[in-house]
């Protein structure tokens, strides 16, 4: 599954992610659909560091980092997450396609090459 594209606009909608723990939803979500960066375990999943996840985990918690690491491999695009440059590019993409987004939505739809007509 490819995100890069034209995909990224319903991408969560698309995702499973009433399957992750609760805490990992809110976080997962506005890292896929706004590019915004997750603190702690769920970033070091995100760059493909899940050595230091399980490092950092509680022990109460080291079956859901296991989870949402599989979760993470077996849902998501390979172009949001798997090591640190990926999860940035991921960001700046985001970033961008959203700006893009927003500047059509002042512009009538149009995708902002066109030039505005002349007066009369």
């Amino acid at each position: 599954m490819s995100c890069l594209g034209g995909g990224l606009l319903g991408l969560v909608d698309r995702l499973p992610i009433d399957e992750l723990p609760a805490r990992y939803r809110a976080p997962l979500r506005a890292y896929v659909e706004h590019g915004i960066l997750p603190a702690g375990t769920l970033r070091l999943l995100l760059e493909g560091d899940l050595a230091s996840a399980v490092d950092r985990a509680p022990p109460a918690a080291l079956l859901d980092t296991c989870a949402v690491s599989r979760w993470l491999r077996e849902h998501l695009p390979a172009s949001c997450h798997g090591c640190r440059d990926q999860v940035q590019l991921w960001i700046v993409y985001v970033r961008r396609a959203r700006g893009r987004a927003l500047l059509a939505s002042f512009d009538g739809g149009h995708d902002g090459d066109a030039t505005p007509e002349a007066a009369p």
